[in-house]
Parts: structure tokens; C-alpha cells; sequence
């Protein structure tokens, strides 16, 4: 058996923001992946928004029910009573396991995240004042931004209400969207692409934030950060919240043959991931975990790996260097 040398990560992002929820592990953009992003701890979630024939709001990303629904037909053409006979369990993924979810309306969402999480709307098709109107008749504006990767939807919902908060959103950040976010105000600027420190550090200077995403793998997120990321976009915020608290302890170190995993003051964990470097899985084992746990690594080839322990809703995360055998 060959040698374990630990290296401590410690992401701190400013924001977590799940992505449609912990669309990870419950359907995407539904009350149930909601729920479980609060309870993970996440900052902000985020959700898409489309109109349905008679003007719902409802939160759903395709133009179409057909993937994550068990109905056909898109959004558009259907009506918020003809939505409600579809499950949203997206039972392509989760099989029956959420069959009594159903695609929510934005009001639903929004009492369910008031006071507890800030919300992100993707507005897609969604009329703008309708959507505005809602926010703030709910009393929500400090709670809410809206994103969009059009600028000319920014600029038309800046006009409209000088007081909500914006995001542009865009696939490859550069210097003239660090031109239009100032231009109309915006709240952050959100990115999926590669980052270049150096127009981070602008942004920044200009007193917006920048997210990133989708990063579901901690080691990139911590990365990241400590290039001045202000706001992980995830589908995972139970690996991406990793908050202050005692640290998770691997021992002996170095070990020839097992290796143990604990956290001080802890009995047990509600789940314990093993990933490689680039988020692939090698141990999931849910809940309850005795702590500590041991581990005996086997068929493994030399690199990095990660431990990822979740207990008492938080996340404590160690990476590891498996030399080989």
C-alpha cells in the first residue's frame, strides 16, 4: 500500500449558488431540490424562469416539459392548470422518486426562500415587468436578481426599475462586459467559461461580484476562488458549502495500509464522498456514517483525490495525494 500525503483545502467562497437547486440530488428547479439547497446551507439559488399560455410564471429551463416532466409539449402552449397534471420528478434521472413534484410557480419559490436564501431568476421568456411587479409586490426586491445573457434585456429592465439587482451572464468574460455591467449597474457578472484573473481583479475594483460555474468539484472551486471568485454556481452546494467549524482529520499520516477520517466532536456524518481530481466518484456512501471512518484504498492509481464528509449541514473536505502502491 502506498503512501497518503494530506493537503488541507479550505474553500471559503463569498456565495454558493445552487444551480436549480441541488439539482444534483432532486429533480432541477423544483420545491424538493430547493429544500435541499436551503438545508445545505447555500447563499442563493437559482432557478429559470419561462410564461406558460395563460401567463404563469413558471419555473422550469427547456422551452419544452419533455425531459424533465413526464408530459410533452412546450411551456408556451400550455396552461399553468395543464402543467399541474405532469409530474417534474424528471424520471429520466430520478425514476419515481419525486413523482409528486410538480414544476412551481415563481410566487412558491420565492415564500419558500424568503428570509432564508436570495434568488437568482434566469428570466428566459418571462416578461420582465410581470416579473418585476411579482418581486415587488412580495416585498422581495432586496432578495432577488435578475439574470439574463442579453444585454439589451439588461438595459430594458434597468429602465424599468432602477432598483433591482442584475447579472449579466455570459459564456467568456471580457473587456467590453465589464463595459455594459457598469454601464447599467449590475450586481455581477456570471461566467462559465475560463477566468482571467486579471479582468477578476477589475470587476471587483468596479464593486461588482463575480460568479463562476458550474463547478461541482471543490478542489476547482477553491481554485477559483482564490482567484477572486466571489460566487460558486453549483449543483452540488453540500460539497460547495464548506463552512468555519472544526476540521476534517485524516490519520495516521503518512499510512501504509488504512486511513481514517474524522471530525473532532462528531460521532457520525450524513454522507461520505470520495472523488478523483476531476469529480469522479469512487465512494458514496450516505448516511449515517460512523466517525471515524476507515478506509482502505484499493485499485487506485497514484494522484490527487478528495474526501468530502457532510455533517451537521456543513461540508469539511480533504484532499489527498495517493502515491501508489
Amino acid at each position: 500500500m502506498g503512501m497518503l500525503v494530506m493537503y488541507t483545502v479550505s474553500l471559503q467562497a463569498e456565495k454558493v449558488i445552487a444551480h436549480r437547486g441541488a439539482s444534483a440530488e432532486a429533480p432541477e428547479n423544483t420545491l424538493a431540490s430547493f429544500n435541499r439547497a436551503m438545508g445545505y446551507g447555500a447563499d442563493w439559488i437559482e432557478l429559470d424562469l419561462r410564461q406558460s399560455k395563460d401567463d404563469s410564471l413558471m419555473v422550469i429551463h427547456d422551452e419544452t416539459i419533455n425531459r424533465t416532466t413526464n408530459g410533452e409539449g412546450r411551456v408556451s402552449d400550455l396552461t399553468w392548470a395543464e402543467l399541474q397534471q405532469f409530474s417534474a420528478g424528471y424520471p429520466d434521472r430520478f425514476g419515481n422518486k419525486f413523482g409528486n413534484e410538480h414544476i412551481p410557480v415563481l410566487l412558491q419559490v420565492l415564500m419558500l426562500a424568503r428570509g432564508n436564501c436570495q434568488v437568482c431568476i434566469d428570466l428566459k421568456n418571462a416578461g420582465e415587468r410581470l416579473v418585476i411587479d411579482l418581486v415587488r409586490n412580495a416585498g422581495m426586491i432586496g432578495e432577488v436578481a435578475l439574470l439574463s445573457y442579453n444585454p439589451e434585456k439588461i438595459a430594458r429592465i434597468r429602465q424599468m426599475d432602477p432598483g433591482v439587482r442584475l447579472i449579466l451572464a455570459t459564456n467568456n468574460l471580457t473587456e467590453a462586459d465589464l463595459i455594459i455591467a457598469q454601464k447599467y449597474g449590475c450586481f455581477a457578472i456570471a461566467t462559465s467559461s475560463l477566468l482571467n484573473p486579471l479582468l477578476v481583479e477589475r470587476l471587483k475594483s468596479l464593486g461588482m461580484g463575480c460568479w463562476a460555474g458550474i463547478v461541482n468539484d471543490p478542489v476547482k472551486g477553491e481554485q477559483l476562488y482564490r482567484m477572486g471568485v466571489t460566487g460558486i454556481m453549483t449543483d452540488r452546494p453540500e460539497w460547495m458549502t464548506l463552512l468555519s467549524g472544526p476540521a476534517l482529520q485524516a490519520n495516521p499520516n503518512p499510512f501504509t495500509s488504512e486511513l481514517s477520517v474524522s471530525i473532532p466532536a462528531m460521532e457520525s456524518a450524513e454522507r461520505l464522498v470520495i472523488t478523483g481530481y476531476h469529480g469522479a466518484c469512487l465512494v458514496d456512501i450516505p448516511g449515517p456514517v460512523t466517525l471515524p471512518f476507515h478506509w482502505r484504498p484499493s485499485r487506485m492509481v497514484p494522484g490527487i483525490y478528495v474526501v468530502i464528509v457532510t455533517a451537521g449541514k456543513r461540508s469539511y473536505t480533504e484532499k489527498v495525494l495517493f502515491s501508489g502502491p
